[in-house]
């Protein structure tokens, strides 16, 4: 076999390590095949990306189930896929002004600097989606506590149900694009409220109609709390916060 010299420690040696430093002896050279690749590895999306979309819209609860019971090879990481499908989500939201609107679910109580809220929350929905995590799981560990799940794998069944919601959004954006009105924005938002019901009654096999009842309450409850969390969140945070987002993005 042909000595190789280590391009990293100049050692000479054969085989596809260098046993002196450890580094690759097959070193390609940047173009845009392999910063493709390095982009593809670094994100593992070649290794369960896919089947985990499809299983998280196809079979959310028993999925998310089988994972926290073991069933984890070829599923792709829960904190990955969150971050990867929600800046997916919010490049596509920013770029269409997709929730850009003066109008808010808290509109009814004429809130202070109402209207500026709602355009904020509604911009930057992924940030206000990661800070109500802790909180969806909480009532999910209380309201189903009898089933034995400790609350750190309630979050992981929230961080999916999360990632499923940006790709439904994503999935989605079609129609919010160039169908916009308050009915798809309703019907948006029905579709998410179903699937994130559906997802947790499945996972926790609720489907009595106190389970279904039990459901809706994890589902609600929390989605309600939020609104009002993220209001306190947004009064209390300095100005120069969000006029910083608004240069970023």
């Amino acid at each position: 076999m042909k000595h190789i010299q280590c391009k990293n420690c100049d050692f000479q040696f054969e085989g596809n390590y260098c046993p002196q430093c450890g580094q690759n002896a097959n070193i390609e050279r940047y173009n845009l095949k392999y910063l493709y690749k390095i982009l593809l590895e670094s994100l593992d999306l070649e290794r369960g990306f896919l089947s985990t979309i499809f299983s998280l819209l196809y079979k959310p609860g028993l999925s998310i189930r089988l994972f926290i019971h073991g069933k984890r090879v070829g599923f792709y990481n829960s904190l990955k896929l969150f971050f990867i499908s929600g800046a997916i989500a919010s490049l596509i939201t920013f770029k269409f002004d997709l929730f850009n609107t003066n109008i808010g679910p808290l509109d009814f109580l004429s809130l202070p600097d109402q209207e500026n809220y709602n355009y904020i929350s509604g911009k930057y929905f992924t940030f206000f989606t990661l800070d109500a995590l802790p909180l969806f799981s909480l009532f999910t560990w209380i309201i189903f506590r009898k089933k034995g799940y400790n609350f750190s794998e309630n979050f992981i069944l929230n961080i999916y149900i999360a990632s499923a919601q940006f790709i439904l959004t994503i999935l989605y954006s079609p129609v919010l694009i160039f169908y916009s009105s308050d009915l798809s924005m309703t019907l948006y938002g029905m579709i998410l409220l179903i699937y994130n019901i559906w997802a947790v009654s499945v996972f926790f096999k609720a489907y009595s109609a106190g389970g279904l009842m039990a459901s809706i309450a994890s589902v609600l409850l929390p989605a309600v709390l939020i609104l009002f969390i993220n209001y306190g969140v947004y009064r209390l945070s300095p100005d120069f916060i969000w006029e910083s987002l608004e240069l970023l993005f």
